[in-house]
């Protein structure tokens, strides 16, 4: 549905007359790569759009839609950014700003240009030429990041998907997709080795990996692996953790095509206990708690691929 609305977007702007194409182009956010999952930037009239969550949420603002205002809603303790539809102009802390192209919905994602919003907040963006990259810097450095306890759990498990995602992009990798049953195992267990003091694959009950997967609904799967950790006190030490290590590098990098992250935090030292799940699933379909049946056919022909390949 979403490449056919995508499609249909595209040969709107054919009609009117406006260039429109996918621009090969990468955007990085304090060095690290966005991976954007189902909507690349564009070229509109010699401006480039970019989907603004993935952008964003990787300066660490909560992004939402606002259906009264038909507008995109960037929050963090300091700023309030909000951008219309089809408008020329937005708004940072209740003042307008002018936009040089209208943000625009595109392939079922809001893509605007990112220049005016970014520095409006206290962000530099700048353009590299050769390497065809939209180079963000927030200007904070690895110190000055919020401690993990200072993230809600939803903060921190997101920010690992993306970090983890940015990885693989680095290797030339397909990203990870999110699924929330496994991210419910993942929570689960982050919890059970902060509740009982202890890293372990193993719970505390003496259960495994698929047997936790088999609580949440998880029984269709070809392979999975795991990675846990406590003590980190960011997201970005996490993945560059095990990024260091090995087997953990190879999980993250490996050939399964889910994930879910799955954090706790214990309540007096702050100490993040994590957890992160990746699974292949099989061809028979399981119900997801948002999205109803959980059945894609691209996914089963790649899955039936690396079954026999």
């Amino acid at each position: 549905m979403k490449s056919a609305i995508g499609i249909i977007a595209f040969l709107f702007f054919a009609i009117l007359g406006v260039e429109v194409f996918a621009a090969d182009i990468a955007v990085m956010v304090d060095g690290s790569r966005v991976v954007f999952h189902d909507q690349e930037p564009v070229i509109i009239d010699g401006r480039t759009l970019v989907p603004v969550r993935g952008v964003f949420e990787a300066l660490g603002f909560d992004v939402s839609w606002n259906e009264n205002l038909r507008a995109v809603v960037m929050e963090n303790e300091d700023y309030d950014v909000r951008i219309p539809i089809d408008s020329a102009n937005f708004t940072t802390n209740g003042t307008s700003h002018s936009l040089d192209v209208p943000a625009q919905i595109i392939g079922g994602r809001t893509l605007i240009p990112l220049r005016q919003p970014l520095e409006s907040v206290g962000v530099s963006v700048d353009w590299n030429a050769a390497a065809r990259e939209v180079v963000v810097e927030s200007g904070v450095t690895d110190a000055q990041q919020p401690p993990a306890w200072r993230l809600s759990v939803d903060e921190f498990e997101q920010r690992v998907f993306v970090l983890a995602n940015n990885e693989r992009a680095a290797y030339g990798l397909p990203p990870l997709l999110w699924q929330d049953r496994i991210a419910g195992a993942a929570r689960l267990h982050s919890r059970d080795m902060r509740d009982n003091d202890f890293l372990d694959h193993t719970g505390s009950d003496g259960s495994d990996v698929s047997e936790r997967l088999a609580r949440e609904g998880v029984t269709s799967w070809i392979s999975w692996s795991e990675n846990v950790a406590m003590g980190h006190t960011s997201p970005e030490d996490l993945v560059r953790s095990w990024m260091d290590s090995p087997g953990h590098r190879g999980n993250i990098l490996g050939n399964n095509r889910y994930l879910g992250v799955g954090v706790a935090f214990e309540a007096e030292s702050g100490r993040a206990f994590s957890t992160v799940k990746f699974a292949t699933l099989s061809l028979s379909p399981i119900f997801d708690s948002d999205d109803g049946l959980f059945f894609d056919f691209d996914d089963l022909f790649d899955d039936l691929f690396d079954m026999f390949r």
